[in-house]
């Protein structure tokens, strides 16, 4: 595969309202399958997007620390609802209201996830964006810290 390495740009894709990305992972966190267009907005090739790692389309902002809590719902079997910052490989962004659901196989073990992902809407894009720079310039120690002093969770 190629360099995967991009540089976050500023121009936005926007979902159409009908527009909903669909994709599949196994455990171990790589694509299995995806719908159209995911593959058209994350300007990757459908055989660059197979089997490659879920966080190909992690953006920056989003830090690593922040994503394990929600890989541990996942994997105890809860879905998980987020505002989620994706880059295409040109660097170009869009937002999505994502459903993060877990794949439970006949033994009853999640043996994967599907991920449908919508268009949000502007006021939340903005609450999100404000958060996340909120949460990327602070240590995630900290913000656990506020999190359980306000009763609440990161989920």
């Amino acid at each position: 595969m190629k360099d995967r390495r991009m540089i976050p740009g500023h121009s936005e894709t926007l979902l159409r309202e009908n527009d909903f990305i669909v994709y599949r992972t196994d455990t171990r966190g790589r694509i299995t399958c995806g719908r159209h267009i995911y593959i058209e907005l994350s300007g990757y090739s459908e055989e660059e997007l197979l089997g490659s790692q879920h966080n190909i389309i992690r953006h920056p902002d989003v830090l690593r620390g922040v994503i394990k809590p929600l890989r541990g719902m996942l994997v105890t079997g809860k879905e998980v609802f987020a505002y989620v910052k994706n880059p295409a490989q040109d660097g170009s962004l869009h937002w999505v209201f994502a459903n993060v659901t877990p794949s439970i196989n006949r033994q009853r073990k999640v043996d994967g996830c599907f991920s449908v992902r919508r268009q949000s809407s502007r006021s939340a894009v903005d609450t999100a964006g404000g958060l996340y720079a909120q949460i990327f310039a602070m240590p995630l120690r900290l913000l656990v810290n506020v999190l359980n002093q306000q009763g609440t969770n990161y989920a």
